[in-house]
């Protein structure tokens, strides 16, 4: 009987943009994102010369790769109320 290697990983994870937002004069918009993210990692591996090991691990962070400066301009008229 041979038994084969395997790894198994699941990895859920949460991302989110969290930014702040400025309008000036009703047509520009500024804006600063930033990504942050939650992951939570199950690994389960087996091989022929052991059991099978699960661990598991919970990370989270900011991604400061990816701060978006966003500058926006409305186009159109301002819809009447």
């Amino acid at each position: 009987m041979v038994l084969l290697d395997y790894n198994h990983i699941f990895s859920p994870n949460i991302k989110l943009v969290v930014g702040v937002n400025y309008v000036l004069k009703d047509r520009w918009v500024f804006s600063i994102e930033a990504l942050p993210y939650l992951q939570y990692d199950v690994v389960t591996q087996s091989s022929s010369n052991s059991l099978g090991v699960v661990s598991s691990r919970i990370s989270y962070g900011l991604n400061m790769a990816s701060v978006r400066l966003v500058i926006a301009h409305r186009f159109g008229d301002k819809e009447s109320e």
